[in-house]
């Protein structure tokens, strides 16, 4: 009898309900060997024909992008779990070549799926020309390429894992993202920095595997995170500012934070 448990669980905060469609196609070339579920959780109604596959679930939410993820997290059924993005989409049997890793790697280990930005046009999540991480040495999946990573809590040798597929049961030892972070970017170096921490190793995908639309510091929807981030930079810079032991967090604080992230949704009633 065959499982109805799907292999992986793909953890989507998404604002842009038009590039749904060209995503989830993307997923579905990605991963042909192994059964997978899509995660939406956004203020908007997802296109009918996602609403319709049995492999979509959809969460309505206005909150910030850690909660989203983490409440994706909370319901997900998978055994492996991965966080991704609305604004790209994904190279044909990049998945598959992903999970294919995990028989070869301990159980804590992650894989950090390399993507590329700046590649695909915003509106039609069709190819560009240049793009802005194409090519890059694998030192640029290190903290020490990064001189806001330099901080003397920091392995210079730690990996990043911005976009992680990690077994389930792992990340919830780990107790989720890190809510002090409103959205998911230095929140994801403390988790990867954790893990490392616990003995973890993080492997990368052998080629890119995700190309997307963002231009770091030009894509103009992307002004609320820039303002979260410098907001939230000091608490980053004051868990690093000396080396310190790793700390498991509550995966269910994400729980009490508010519904709505004003931030972005400032005309939305709590």
């Amino acid at each position: 009898m065959m499982s109805n448990i799907p292999h992986l669980s793909i953890l989507v905060p998404t604002i842009r309900p038009q590039n749904l469609i060209k995503y989830f196609n993307s997923v579905v070339s990605a991963c042909k060997r192994y059964s997978f579920e899509v995660i939406f959780v956004s203020p908007y109604a997802l296109p009918e024909p996602l609403m319709k596959d049995s492999r979509v679930v959809y969460v309505r939410s206005f909150a910030n992008p850690t909660v989203c993820l983490n409440m994706a997290a909370s319901i997900a059924r998978s055994e492996f779990l991965m966080n991704s993005t609305d604004d790209g989409k994904f190279e044909e049997n990049s998945l598959d070549e992903a999970l294919d890793i995990f028989p070869k790697i301990g159980v804590s280990d992650i894989v950090n799926f390399v993507y590329e930005e700046g590649s695909l046009d915003a509106d039609t999540l069709e190819p560009l020309g240049a793009a802005s991480t194409s090519n890059q040495p694998e030192s640029y999946w290190t903290a020490a390429h990064h001189p806001a990573l330099r901080l003397p809590g920091i392995n210079p040798n730690w990996k990043l894992a911005l976009h992680f597929i990690m077994r389930r049961k792992f990340f919830e030892y780990l107790g989720y993202l890190d809510t002090r972070f409103s959205y998911v970017n230095m929140n994801l170096h403390v988790m990867a920095f954790t893990a490392q921490q616990f003995g973890s190793k993080i492997y990368n995908t052998p080629r890119v595997g995700f190309r997307c639309s963002h231009i770091p510091g030009r894509s103009l929807d992307h002004f609320a995170v820039h303002d979260s981030h410098v907001e939230e930079l000091p608490i980053f810079n004051k868990i690093y500012s000396q080396p310190n032991s790793p700390v498991r967090l509550d995966k269910e604080s994400w729980k009490s934070l508010p519904c709505v992230w004003e931030r972005r949704f400032s005309n939305v009633s709590k």
